[in-house]
């Protein structure tokens, strides 16, 4: 047991201990520290309370009502303060250099206790750290009291020992139009505008010149904290560049100019981004200037949390432009090759082709340009591209001479990478001219070749593959499992596949194609939802299964759940912003029945196409029972269809292939004659071709009720017959796989 004494230090202890765990000075509105001046005031709120003090503004000032929000609600563990102000004029509120929390926010109320009234709050808008908070107050009144709430981001940030900074800012004295800086000559004149204040002076052009009517659209509202010069053109006039580059703190701004001195001047040219050392630097070249003129020059930074600070206005004599500059004064080349050019010294001309709609949005962000009048030396298609240049260009092509020549053409990234551009023009003739425009994306300048070529359409190449025409729902080919190689797939000219998942498999459907000639997508539909619109791109959401990633080989899994077999119907089209217009690819299906004929000794053998014939493309169609196809066969190679009652898996081997049909086997042959004669012959993309019209549609053969003899008789409901190709193949006969279908 304690001795009493022991126990009567402890209890009068206590009030100390719990003394020493109640919140510090300043946690309530009620009872702010009370400070005065400027300088540097220390708090700490590790003990703190959250007061959800707003001063009546939940929406501007933080406030509990926002909760859910981290970064709108109430200011965790705040601490107040009770600042006078100690002369009228601009003040900045910072927690900067704080040492235990690098992540705060802040609030300014004016008054002086709980009844003052929200004024301004931020959250992340210091600098050092990150997450530090600043305001910026105008236009305070000597006197006037305001309440200052301080603290963490939220209930996980960090607590402790932290600062409020409070420094008077006192504008520059050419922080306004009426008392502009007043400089001469060429050079580089510093600024700073870490005390300037923000005049929304746009030179009577909104529009034109930055202007707080735009407020809301960062890039062409007010210039921020804005200072003003007024320089007077050199003796003798010229062009002069005046740009902000080079700036070692203010990296982000601003610059108008505007004709005249003072705030009467007017509007003349401004720029946001046209700068290249930072990029976000700004640059305004003007051309033709008359010596002893005046100019009104404003500079500031892009918004109110850009940096501010201190700034370069450089006045230079640009270097000479190229001669190609202007439309007026294209280079004349012709035919066909390459021809360098370079718009570091150029300007932006701004040039469209007259109204046209085809280059009028485009060349709004095209960069400082050039132009050559090219003139076609022959007849055909043409292409004009700038491969291989060393920056991200942009090109338009305009039909006719000079600058009364209308946009035909234009691109900003074309198929061989890099930012070059390509515009096909087609039906070229003798004698034709087109202006050709060269540009940067986005303000970007740099050098190039612009490549003029004559030009081949690379779909026209690519025929009709061994299902067309599959181009819509209504005419959907049936597939199955297996190995599709040769087909084709265009803009305008989709395809669309039918094919059952029987109930608990699994689809996997793999597309092998090259990205470069075309972005092939691929959406498994069920057969009621198909969609064959070439114009429009599914989404996945009405698609049981879709690939249509940016990448090959594309594929897409689709397991049925459904516990019935699913119908269903497979498009590959391409994406519609696909930079090809025609693509080339092999279908690799697993987990597919095609719910009606079957094949078998499947795969056949290789024939000396490198590929196998196959019948997998015959179906219930055309005037006879049954209508035959056989793709994928040797060019200009011979062959006639087989049947039989008796199928033979595998087969038995006879010259480069495997029969397997079983005796007695009937011969479609020349021998049968009419229409029981299906002799034919492969065309060069290997679809046999019917040669003794008796197919409806001019490949395959339509197969009749008569059968030939042997084995004689007719096809009757509820027989199943079987079928097979014999063809020539080369110096050999091969055979193609079999089917067998059920009458």
């Amino acid at each position: 047991m304690k001795p009493l004494l022991q126990i009567a230090l402890l209890f009068s202890a206590s009030p100390m201990l719990l003394s020493s765990a109640t919140a510090q000075a300043g946690d309530d509105c009620s009872a702010p520290i009370v400070i005065s001046g400027t300088g540097t005031f220390n708090w700490d709120n590790t003990l703190n309370t959250t007061s959800g003090f707003d001063g009546g503004d939940p929406t501007t000032c933080f406030s509990p009502t926002n909760a859910g929000s981290t970064g709108s609600d109430a200011i965790r563990q705040d601490v107040f303060f009770a600042w006078t102000v100690p002369a009228s004029g601009n003040y900045t509120f910072d927690t900067e250099n704080s040492i235990g929390i690098d992540d705060t926010k802040m609030s300014i109320h004016l008054g002086s206790d709980c009844a003052a009234t929200c004024v301004a709050s931020d959250d992340d808008g210091g600098s050092v750290p990150a997450f530090s908070s600043l305001i910026q107050l105008t236009g305070l009144t000597n006197g006037d009291q305001y309440l200052i709430q301080v603290g963490s981001w939220n209930d996980t940030s960090s607590v402790g020992d932290a600062v409020l900074n409070i420094t008077h800012m006192v504008p520059p004295t050419n922080d306004d139009c009426s008392t502009p800086q007043v400089i001469s000559g060429l050079g580089t004149f510093n600024w700073d505008n870490s005390a300037a204040t923000t005049s929304g002076f746009d030179g009577g052009n909104p529009v034109g010149c930055f202007s707080p009517v735009n407020a809301g659209t960062t890039g062409i509202d007010a210039i921020r904290k804005d200072l003003f010069f007024t320089w007077t053109v050199p003796t003798g006039g010229g062009d002069f560049q005046f740009d902000t580059e080079f700036s070692p703190i203010n990296t982000d701004t601003k610059l108008s100019i505007h004709a005249g001195s003072d705030c009467s001047a007017t509007c003349l040219a401004s720029d946001d981004d046209g700068g290249v050392d930072p990029v976000y630097s700004s640059k305004i070249l003007l051309y033709g200037l008359t010596g002893g003129d005046q100019y009104l020059l404003q500079v500031g930074s892009w918004n109110d949390v850009s940096p501010a600070g201190d700034g370069f206005l450089n006045i230079s004599v640009p270097p000479a432009a190229p001669g190609n500059d202007l439309c007026s004064s294209a280079t004349a080349i012709s035919g066909s090759g390459g021809w360098g050019f370079d718009t570091t010294t150029a300007s932006t001309s701004g040039f469209n082709g007259a109204t046209s709609g085809t280059c009028g949005l485009s060349a709004q962000d095209m960069g400082p340009d050039v132009f050559f009048q090219w003139t076609a030396t022959s007849s055909g298609d043409f292409q004009f591209d700038t491969c291989g240049s060393l920056y991200d260009t942009k090109l338009s092509l305009h039909v006719g001479s000079g600058c009364v020549a209308i946009c035909g053409g234009h691109n900003d990234d074309g198929t061989c990478g890099s930012g070059a551009s390509e515009v096909v023009l087609q039906g070229i003739l003798p004698g034709d001219e087109i202006l050709v425009q060269l540009g940067g994306w986005n303000g970007l300048l740099g050098t190039g070749t612009l490549n003029i070529a004559p030009w081949a359409d690379p779909c026209a190449i690519l025929g009709p593959d061994a299902f067309e025409d599959n181009d819509t729902c209504a005419t959907a080919q049936p597939i199955i499992d297996g190995i599709y190689p040769g087909l084709t797939v265009f803009r305008t000219d989709l395809d669309i596949y039918s094919l059952t998942v029987p109930a608990g498999s699994t689809l996997d459907v793999l597309c092998n194609h090259s990205i470069s000639e075309g972005d092939i997508d691929l959406f498994l539909f069920d057969a009621g939802n198909c969609m064959d619109d070439p114009t429009v791109d599914p989404t996945c959401a009405p698609a049981l299964a879709c690939g249509w990633s940016s990448l090959a080989p594309e594929s897409l899994t689709w397991i049925n759940t459904t516990g019935a077999d699913m119908d269903c119907t497979l498009r590959v089209s391409l994406w519609p912003s696909s930079v090809g217009d025609c693509a080339e690819y092999e279908l690799v299906l697993t987990g597919a029945d095609a719910g009606g004929p079957n094949l078998f000794c499947d795969p056949a053998s290789i024939n000396t196409s490198g590929s196998y014939v196959t019948l997998a493309s015959s179906d219930f169609s055309g005037p006879g029972v049954f209508h035959l196809e056989a793709s994928d066969g040797p060019a200009d190679q011979f062959g006639y269809f087989l049947v039989s009652a008796t199928p033979m898996d595998p087969g038995i081997s006879i010259s480069s292939g495997q029969l397997c049909l079983g005796a007695p086997i009937g011969r479609y042959s020349p021998a049968a004659g009419g229409t029981l004669n299906s002799i034919g012959r492969f065309s060069v993309s290997g679809i046999f071709q019917a040669l003794a019209g008796n197919s409806s549609v001019g490949s395959g053969f339509d197969v009749p009720a008569v059968l030939p003899s042997p084995p004689g008789g007719v096809i009757n409901t509820g027989d199943t017959w079987h079928f097979q190709l014999w063809y020539r193949d080369g110096m050999d006969s091969n055979f193609s796989n079999a089917i067998s279908v059920d009458f």
